[in-house]
């Protein structure tokens, strides 16, 4: 039942409409200082990327293969949150001027970590789902806030925000510079693009998002919004823009 009294006060101290208020509370959000640091944010309210299970280790073999001039590839699903993480890690790459391959799997026929391992090639994966215990992906690394070790006090993190503690925690884990700062509007897209994730594959997605001029997005940018799926019964995936992503 909702706390009328409850919300009615924290409603008033905060300036804002009841029904806020009582959502907040709904979420155990209940004092002035804690709803006041849940509706504005700071950066300085970010926790540092290493409270993460398997953080150290996943840095300091990305590190490692960059010393030695190994390839990475940054294989990203199909979906918003897929493609804005795969972006993201592209960008952070660049940033450090070493060169990384992008790949959309197709959605519907690869199993890229099997096949890696095939190939005596390492996996690091970034995944906000919940892992089976009895069966952890084949990877050197899992970084996932849903870890029992994990440390991270909050296991909510969509998977372009897990992308983002990497980025994180390859430059230091320390206040964020820059660079990081002009990376949060990518953590912080809509579901919109989704609707690109239902063709075959979303590399266009990534293109858009990792653009470097005016001219190199916008064609990809109108592309995108002016697609549109074909009638059902003629064998196309539908474009489920209104689908949730997570």
């Amino acid at each position: 039942m909702p706390d009328i009294e409850k919300s009615s006060r924290l409603a008033v101290r905060l300036g804002i409409s009841q029904l806020v208020a009582q959502l907040l509370i709904n979420r155990g959000i209940e004092t002035e200082d804690a709803a006041h640091a849940y509706l504005y944010p700071t950066l300085n309210q970010l926790h540092s990327p290493f409270l993460l299970y398997g953080m150290e280790k996943v840095v300091e073999r990305i590190r490692l293969g960059m010393n030695r001039g190994e390839q990475i590839w940054i294989f990203g699903d199909y979906d918003a949150d897929g493609t804005t993480a795969a972006s993201l890690l592209i960008n952070t790459f660049r940033h450090l001027d070493f060169p990384v391959k992008p790949y959309i799997p197709n959605r519907f026929e690869e199993d890229m970590v099997e096949f890696a391992n095939a190939l005596d090639i390492d996996v690091i994966i970034t995944d906000h789902h919940q892992p089976r215990p009895d069966a952890l992906p084949p990877a050197i690394g899992l970084i996932t806030p849903k870890m029992p070790e994990s440390e991270y006090p909050f296991d909510g993190l969509a998977g372009v925000g897990l992308a983002f503690k990497l980025a994180h925690g390859l430059m230091g884990g320390g206040d964020l510079d820059p660079f990081l700062q002009s990376q949060l509007d990518l953590v912080a897209l809509g579901p919109r693009i989704n609707a690109a994730g239902r063709m075959e594959t979303a590399d266009k997605v990534v293109k858009l998002l990792t653009g470097e001029s005016y001219d190199e997005v916008v064609p990809i940018a109108k592309e995108l919004d002016a697609y549109q799926p074909k009638a059902a019964g003629s064998g196309e995936q539908n474009s489920g823009a209104g689908s949730r992503y997570d």
